[in-house]
């Protein structure tokens, strides 16, 4: 996160590599803005998300660093350090779908019956592991994914905010609660750490919100199946097919008079499965 739009200061990024006692040290050579201006927020002084980056040293070509800094100056003692994770298989075989969860802010609200339902449902059709990330949450969300990270279903990184932004439970689910679009650009971090963390092990990462569920249609039962259907024609219009999937997105009401009644056969504490009644309108949106 920088808080310049279109920054120009020069960067260099030091490699670090096992068996070196220096860094090698090369000049970043792009700062990619992952936000568009026209979400809000386009103004000097806010942190934006950005990519920035620099090419492994001709030496160390097919070399993995162990670490990398980012400094200003090229010589400069960096103050950060972050940790190469390169977690290829080397057979280069991948799992199905994993999905990327942004930093969960719930604070005060125990929506951790709810989380299991979500949870189990997304692993029914086919999601291989989830990975949520953590800003501050319920004691009892806490613990639900303590429990399903033991079972090897989630796994769940800590988050903080970057920069003077704040960190303090409180004030900080305040802020995002307040800060919409400071929160959306927040997010963007999380989702991309988790994309380039699994690029090599899932064939599909899936982006969702605890939500939010893809419900495969036309006789499908399960995500892969879906898949399966959809790839020959996807590849009938562009050979190499698509690097990402839309699917169409609709609002479930969540009204707490269920003017339709309960449905005995379910348990009143499955939410999702007492909700099934939608919006007519269908909205574009993607997810894969």
């Amino acid at each position: 996160m920088i808080d310049r739009i279109q920054p120009s200061v020069k960067t260099y990024c030091h490699f670090w590599f096992d068996g070196q006692k220096e860094p090698h040290i090369v000049k970043s050579f792009e700062y990619k803005y992952i936000w568009h201006n026209k979400w809000g927020n386009y103004k000097q002084g806010i942190y934006q998300p950005y990519l920035i980056a620099c090419r492994i040293p001709k030496p160390f070509h097919g070399i993995v660093p162990a670490s990398v800094s980012l400094v200003e100056k090229e010589c400069e003692t960096a103050t950060n350090n972050l940790r190469v994770i390169y977690n290829r298989p080397p057979d280069d075989h991948k799992k199905g779908f994993a999905v990327c969860v942004k930093g969960l802010d719930f604070l005060y609200d125990d929506l951790s019956v709810r989380l299991i339902e979500w949870i189990e449902l997304l692993n029914m059709l086919g999601a291989d592991k989830i990975y949520f990330y953590n800003l501050q949450i319920h004691q009892n969300i806490s613990k639900v994914l303590k429990y399903y990270e033991k079972e090897g279903k989630v796994q769940l990184t800590q988050l903080t905010l970057p920069g003077g932004q704040p960190n303090v439970p409180g004030f900080q689910h305040l802020y995002l609660t307040k800060k919409t679009n400071h929160k959306r650009q927040n997010e963007i971090i999380p989702y991309n750490d988790c994309l380039y963390k699994n690029l090599y092990l899932y064939d599909y990462i899936a982006l969702l919100d605890i939500d939010e569920v893809i419900m495969p249609k036309h006789g499908d039962m399960f995500w892969a199946e879906t898949m399966k259907r959809v790839l020959p024609k996807a590849k009938q219009v562009r050979a190499d097919g698509y690097h990402s999937y839309n699917f169409r997105n609709v609002y479930f009401f969540d009204q707490q008079h269920h003017d339709h009644g309960w449905y005995p056969e379910i348990p009143k504490y499955m939410h999702m499965l007492q909700h099934v009644h939608r919006a007519k309108t269908i909205r574009n949106r993607t997810n894969m």
